[in-house]
């Protein structure tokens, strides 16, 4: 429980506010988020649960901005990485972030926000935001599952801006995008016409 909630405040501070952002600046998506919250129950964790647009939306922030870049994994049999030999027991450091964003595996969008790969609830094998395998993420989907409530009740009740154009200014998403210097305009969504 101790590890959960250390690693909850780091994923929350900075996954919240980075995937608002993109999401923000992507209004064709926004749109489509919007549209799913509509008639969502945010009281209702399956409601929550079932947001398969907002967490893919999750998904591809963090796989834009992985919180943890470097994995070190152990081989558990000799092998041929990239055509070198390794014995067993031989320690590999996994740079993560510079496979996200490989336009050689992932084309003209590995530095694009596109959430719609996320969606058919199938792994993305490529990416390892949370992790894969035995050594995956415990709290990931904990940590998936807050993030997208905080968001989604932000989302159901306002209009996020960011205050910079860091994510409108690139041909492509800038490989850094420090959380901690995000600052948003806050706007009220326009009020429902109840007579349609």
């Amino acid at each position: 429980v101790t590890h959960w909630l250390f690693a909850m405040k780091d994923a929350l501070e900075t996954h919240v506010p980075r995937a608002l952002a993109v999401i923000a600046c992507h209004p064709d998506i926004e749109e489509r988020v919007r549209a799913e919250l509509a008639d969502a129950d945010l009281d209702d964790p399956d409601a929550i649960s079932g947001l398969r647009l907002l967490e893919g939306c999750v998904h591809e922030a963090v796989r834009l901005w992985t919180p943890v870049s470097l994995l070190l994994r152990r081989t558990t049999k000799p092998l041929i990485l990239n055509g070198a030999e390794l014995p067993a027991d031989t320690t590999v450091l996994v740079h993560a972030a510079c496979d996200h964003r490989d336009p050689e595996k992932h084309g003209d969008s590995a530095s694009q926000f596109n959430p719609d790969p996320w969606l058919s609830g199938a792994p993305y094998p490529a990416f390892n935001h949370f992790s894969n395998g035995p050594r995956i993420c415990a709290g990931k989907p904990l940590a998936l599952f807050l993030i997208k409530s905080i968001i989604a009740v932000f989302l159901k009740r306002h209009r996020f801006i960011p205050e910079d154009d860091a994510l409108e200014t690139y041909g492509r998403l800038p490989y850094l995008y420090d959380p901690f210097a995000l600052s948003f305009k806050r706007r009220p969504l326009p009020a429902l016409n109840p007579d349609g």
